[in-house]
């Protein structure tokens, strides 16, 4: 054999070997997550090819008079072991915040870009309660779902117990180590948690949404909470009141919790208090990230950051290109869908600036291992709200890939009546590229005429959602979507 047959022979070898091994990479989450930090030279920069772009249609999960509830709101979702645990509220008596409610679930097995539902489960339910407020969090550590919720006297509003000053929230918690198939008996938290808020809480919320685990095993709830304005200097919210948001959290897989760090009381420099409501919260690289829904129209959505896993939060910020809903209320049983998007005077029926101001909506954050070791930060967040100034419709993602400091353009995925929703992420094998590739699901309060018709899910992949983004939108053909002046920062 001449030495340039046996110079071909071996040449072919080496090319079949490294053939081989670019279809035996590790699965992106190795790729995404190595703990020595070392990321292939080519599987981004040139070897990686971005997979097909995949969007499913919105399915109902959850619908008026399904199962003899008159309405399904407020969801929540997570993702474990290729299963989707999709949770709301069912409300048997009315759409609104009043009267008995149960937890919900249905369960999904995924396969590929179908999931299987399985049937309506009753999670937590009790005579003259209304339980609210699912927030589920995956413990991967030792392979558990955990839930929390509260339960309120289903005919007593939430006003109504501001205005007594009796505390009469019931902060409760569920686990499951079999997937959803079975459920401990609830425990109650209200002495490790709410008893022990400063200042005294009068009404306490977790969620809603998912809650998460950080990579330090601590889980954490973001949540928000009422108490009684004692400074003369402070301004009330309603019934003498203001809310702000805040975490609690468990260093032991949920047996113990604590009240974490909370937003505090603040003003802006427009003299308007900053009433944080309705939390979501992210780990970021080397942070937790707070993005809280606020209850004044002048105001957009805000976020707070922790430098100690939510023990304590720093200096509060508006996300100005977050924008979302608002709305005031003369009436407090009758809202308007009026708003002069980020300018004032808000004028009510009788031309007074008088009443219950109320505004923004729930929204959610899901963050992963960016898929480009170039990007400014290691973690890319998605962000799911009605982007709409006015009202709530036009449910839509956008994505942050520099610690949740700016905001692409968002995608709308639902352009009709929309409300509240929650993010999960997931993964699937991709064969051609040998990797695992990113991708979201959201499950969200959509319908026709109004919000609360259905709770509908959608997956996408992150291809598809950044298509989407990139997209000319006939909703924000633009990239400044501010109708007139900003009010003032700190």
């Amino acid at each position: 054999m001449n030495n340039k047959l046996l110079l071909l022979i071996l040449s072919c070898g080496l090319l079949v070997l490294l053939w081989a091994a670019s279809r035996m990479r590790a699965p992106m989450s190795r790729i995404y997550g190595d703990p020595s930090g070392k990321v292939s030279d080519d599987v981004w920069a040139t070897g990686y090819k971005p997979a097909t772009p995949v969007e499913t249609e919105a399915e109902v999960l959850f619908y008026q008079d399904m199962k003899g509830y008159n309405t399904s709101r407020i969801p929540a979702l997570v993702y474990h072991h290729d299963m989707f645990f999709a949770f709301a509220e069912g409300r048997k008596e009315t759409f609104d915040d009043i009267g008995e409610m149960d937890i919900i679930m249905r369960r999904g097995r995924r396969k590929d870009w179908k999931v299987a539902w399985g049937p309506v489960e009753i999670l937590a339910s009790q005579s003259g309660y209304r339980m609210m407020n699912p927030v589920p969090i995956v413990d991967t550590e030792i392979d558990m779902i955990l839930l929390v919720y509260n339960a309120h006297p289903s005919s007593v509003s939430a006003w109504d117990e501001l205005a007594d000053e009796i505390l009469t929230t019931q902060l409760k918690v569920i686990k499951s180590f079999d997937l959803g198939v079975t459920w401990t008996e609830p425990q109650e938290m209200n002495h490790e948690t709410i008893q022990l808020i400063k200042p005294k809480a009068s009404l306490y919320a977790p969620g809603p949404g998912h809650g998460i685990q950080m990579k330090s095993g601590r889980l954490i709830v973001p949540g928000n909470f009422f108490s009684m304005v004692t400074d003369s200097t402070q301004i009330a919210f309603r019934n003498g009141t203001f809310t702000q948001s805040n975490v609690i959290y468990s260093d032991d897989h949920g047996n113990t919790w604590h009240p974490g760090g909370s937003l505090g009381y603040r003003e802006d420099t427009n003299g308007i208090a900053i009433f944080s409501n309705e939390p979501t919260a992210v780990e970021l690289d080397n942070e937790l990230c707070i993005n809280a829904r606020t209850l004044h129209p002048d105001q957009p959505r805000l976020l707070a950051f922790s430098n100690d896993e939510g023990t304590s939060f720093g200096t509060l910020r508006f996300a100005w290109s977050l924008q979302e809903p608002g709305y005031y209320t003369h009436d407090p049983d009758s809202v308007s869908d009026y708003i002069n998007p980020l300018q004032g005077p808000f004028l009510l029926e009788d031309n007074t600036t008088s009443g219950a101001f109320v505004g923004g909506c729930q929204a959610s954050t899901i963050g992963f291992t960016a898929p480009q070791p170039l990007s400014p930060s290691n973690t890319w967040v998605v962000f799911s709200n009605p982007a709409s100034f006015t009202t709530r419709r036009n449910m839509a993602v956008k994505i942050s890939k520099d610690g949740c400091r700016t905001w692409s353009k968002p995608w709308v995925i639902h352009a009709n009546a929309s409300a509240y929703s929650d993010l999960a992420y997931f993964e699937t094998w991709d064969s051609d590229a040998g990797v695992y590739s990113p991708n979201i699901a959201i499950l969200f309060e959509g319908g026709g005429e109004h919000s609360y018709e259905s709770i509908q899910f959608k997956m996408f992949s992150l291809e598809r959602m950044l298509q989407g983004i990139a997209e000319p939108s006939p909703f924000f053909p633009g990239s400044n979507f501010f109708r007139g002046p900003k009010p003032k920062v700190w």
